[in-house]
């Protein structure tokens, strides 16, 4: 998988707990908005907005209170990177 792209799912997995937007992920890993969901989609297989709301959505059903929701999410997430 791309760097970029791994870069951007663990700035995603970080950040869960906050709105992320496509042009703020883009910019931190150094990419046009456009050309980032181009190879978002090309590497992840779905795209930006869908993967965030899929895996936010995984994250909160599966994560007790207490537990750490990045260890949880990256847990659900190695499934679907490799």
């Amino acid at each position: 998988m791309d760097a970029r792209i791994l870069a951007a799912l663990k700035y995603i997995e970080q950040d869960l707990s906050e709105q992320i937007e496509l042009e703020e992920v883009s910019r931190k890993i150094g990419l046009s908005k456009f050309y980032f969901e181009r190879l978002f989609h090309a590497e992840v297989g779905e795209s930006f907005y869908v993967y965030l709301k899929r895996v936010s959505e995984v994250a909160s059903r599966s994560t007790p209170p207490e537990t750490d929701k990045s260890v949880c999410l990256r847990n659900s997430c190695s499934l679907w990177l490799y």
